[in-house]
């Protein structure tokens, strides 16, 4: 917040018409840069959407989880896109009662790709900006068929001029990235606070958004599940078409906001549970084996269990035993999942570990969604595959369900060996399985603990494997 203040200020630009032309936005970003450089200097990039930020701060060169400013310009202009398609949207609903819905797959699926460690690849990125682009001129295409007027932005200090994204209409389509980059950052956070001259509300907006970007993870997963919440994904884009109002600048309303994007994300969490539980089972108890076994070898990493459930299936009968990392580890508690004799344990430690783990894995590794990183040069990026909207550059990236490259490049390499298997015995297994249903469970035993004086205190523990030290 320090580093935000310090960089107040406001600069003005040129208002554009409202179907502003590819030179005229271009010429509009490159005027907003210059402008800002006369407010302060322009640092390559400005993100703060993780805990781990640089020095708490922001990340100003590259991300602490790798990302190029080139990958962060294009994720505030696809950001900023999706406002103005949740603004249609929602517009569309009012309206005309247009269905919204394939506009909510789209929203929730870019958005979740813009989450911390999930793509880093631009070129995606550029794609989904196209894609974005297309859903949001059908929709402004249906509002006029159905005879509604047109929706227009309302000015608000946030957005220079020329680029509310409710205007926006310039293609993405053979638009130079560079010159999307460039548009990008007259966008992001660093850009709107600046414009503002209040960092604080803009920090707010951000909360929004941010819980909009995990809520819309989670919605994802569900919906991958066979678990749709159409009304919580209508409350996100909602949120989203908020942020571009003049009721924005109400700092109340905007904390009221982001507790109604809290509540969705509750709808969201039940369903993402009746998702998992539905196909998986309830979680139970079960120890898991923490070191490797003899033979060919598949790491799955991120949190999709129906992608693990997938390989799994598709591995079935290959000799190949299948491993699970990072926050996948609870996958060991559901019945259907460990039936499968050759889920043979956990791999590795925690997520920013993986360099280190993944040069060591003598299998394939397949990332279903974040938290990824970028191997470094000359290591494992044959090795490694991404899938859904996980993205590396230069990493092979492969179809939904569709892991036979990965299933034949795990065939191709050597596997563990019987000295890796002895050496992993000696691992301490870890328990898993204690899900709601299993806690419940265990209530009366636990309050009788508590009464006779045997247990003593309660440990909460929340969040992803973070920090070790």
């Amino acid at each position: 917040r320090r580093k935000m203040l310090a960089r107040g200020g406001s600069i003005m630009l040129p208002r554009l018409s409202r179907a502003p032309t590819r030179a005229t936005v271009i010429a509009a970003a490159t005027g907003a840069q210059r402008a800002m450089s006369t407010t302060s200097s322009p640092t390559p990039m400005f993100c703060y959407q993780c805990e781990q930020t640089t020095h708490g701060i922001g990340c100003e060169q590259v991300g602490v989880c790798g990302k190029t400013p080139t990958t962060a310009a294009l994720q505030d202009l696809l950001v900023h896109r999706l406002k103005g398609l949740a603004s249609w949207a929602v517009y569309a609903k009012d309206t005309s009662s247009i269905d919204i819905q394939p506009a909510g797959h789209l929203f929730r699926a870019a958005i979740f790709s813009t989450l911390t460690n999930v793509n880093f690849d631009a070129p995606r990125f550029v794609e989904r900006l196209a894609d974005v682009d297309a859903m949001t001129a059908d929709l402004r295409g249906r509002v006029q068929a159905a005879g509604a007027p047109p929706l227009s932005a309302s000015p608000v200090a946030w957005f220079p001029g020329g680029v509310h994204p409710v205007d926006e209409q310039t293609p993405t389509e053979g638009v130079p990235q560079a010159d999307l980059v460039r548009a990008g950052r007259v966008v992001g956070v660093d850009a709107r606070s600046r414009l503002s001259g209040d960092p604080t509300l803009v920090g707010l907006h951000e909360l929004v958004t941010y819980g909009v970007k995990g809520a819309a993870a989670y919605a994802h997963h569900a919906a991958v599940g066979g678990c749709e919440e159409t009304d919580a994904t209508e409350e996100l884009l909602r949120a989203m078409a908020f942020l571009c109002t003049p009721d924005a600048a109400d700092a109340g309303a905007v904390l009221e906001r982001a507790l109604a994007v809290g509540a969705a994300n509750l709808t969201i969490m039940a369903a993402l549970e009746r998702a998992h539980t539905s196909a998986f089972g309830h979680p139970s108890p079960a120890q898991v084996r923490m070191g490797p076994r003899e033979g060919k070898a598949l790491l799955v990493s991120g949190h999709d269990l129906t992608d693990l459930m997938a390989v799994l299936q598709q591995t079935e009968g290959t000799g190949i035993k299948v491993y699970t990392h990072g926050e996948l580890l609870p996958a060991h508690g559901y019945p259907e999942l460990r039936r499968h004799a050759h889920l043979a344990g956990h791999y590795g430690g925690a997520w920013y570990r993986q360099k280190g783990d993944f040069a060591r894995f003598p299998g394939a590794i397949l990332m279903t969604t974040n938290c990824v990183l970028e191997p470094p040069k000359g290591t494992y990026a044959a090795n490694l595959f991404t899938t859904g909207e996980t993205g590396v550059p230069g990493v092979t990236h492969v179809g939904e369900k569709a892991f036979a490259p990965v299933i034949a490049r795990a065939l191709e390499l050597p596997g563990f060996t019987a000295a890796d298997e002895a050496e992993g015995d000696a691992a301490r297994p870890h328990l898993v399985g204690f899900g709601r249903e299993a806690t419940l469970g265990a209530a009366p035993a636990v309050l009788d603990a508590i009464g006779k004086g045997q247990l003593q205190r309660i440990f909460l523990i929340g969040g992803c494997d973070g920090s070790e030290g």
